[in-house]
């Protein structure tokens, strides 16, 4: 009895140091094909482009073509970049636009529905003691345009003398008498409103019943766009 009890610990020993030896001793794995696995090396992924692998992008990236954003996030410019906008922008009636130039940098403006006025002055002298009628061309309008006289001024030294203005609207020439002042006046200053066509002038003529020192007269207006 004591030696059946003797050998069964004694193959129990045994087999507890195969064990061990088994477990402290480097085995050799094989895959694939029977081939020995050695140091890394690279894998091709074959993923189609519908069945891509995910990843996850660090840092910079550069992404080529068209991106869909499909929330409203927000967007924070560090500098101030220039903008260039190719197409025409639509506001909500709604909305309202704030433009902060200053007064020394103001937003051009034009009214809409009038033509822009270019305001212009000319000043003629007649001949000294000349006595009848005399002219001078005062003003040329130019390509174009259309001259307005709004203000006509004059004096005269010596003998009082009558203005005449003569303009040409549409292709008609007319005279514009201009009243002599009181007597003992020299100056004759009034508001008029006297047209002129493009490319015509205006005369300044002076009717004198005698010789006189000088006769002399300023005009101011505008020009616009001819209609």
């Amino acid at each position: 009895m004591n030696r059946i009890k003797n050998s069964l610990i004694a193959l129990a020993g045994t087999l507890a140091l195969i064990g061990a030896i088994a477990a402290l001793t480097p085995s050799t794995t094989r895959g694939q094909g029977d081939s020995t696995v050695g140091p890394t090396k690279p894998v091709e992924i074959v993923n189609t482009t519908s069945n891509p692998v995910p990843t996850l992008a660090q840092g910079v990236t550069q992404i080529a073509g068209s991106v869909s954003v499909a929330n409203t996030p927000g967007v924070n410019v560090l500098n101030t970049p220039d903008v260039n906008v190719t197409n025409a922008l639509t506001l909500d009636p709604a909305s309202t636009v704030q433009v902060s130039n200053t007064p020394g940098n103001p937003v051009p403006v034009s009214v809409q529905g009038q033509p822009v006025r270019r305001y212009v002055q000319a000043t003629g002298s007649l001949p000294e003691n000349n006595a009848g009628n005399s002219s001078v061309v005062l003003y040329t309008v130019p390509a174009g345009e259309r001259l307005v006289i709004e203000y006509f001024s004059g004096f005269t030294r010596g003998d009082e003398a009558m203005f005449l203005l003569t303009t040409t609207v549409g292709g008609v020439q007319a005279r514009h008498y201009i009243p002599r002042p009181a007597e003992g006046v020299i100056e004759n200053a009034r508001f008029v409103r006297i047209y002129a066509d493009a490319g015509t002038d205006v005369v300044l003529s002076a009717v004198t019943p005698a010789s006189t020192l000088q006769n002399e007269a300023t005009i101011t207006g505008y020009i616009e766009d001819a209609p």
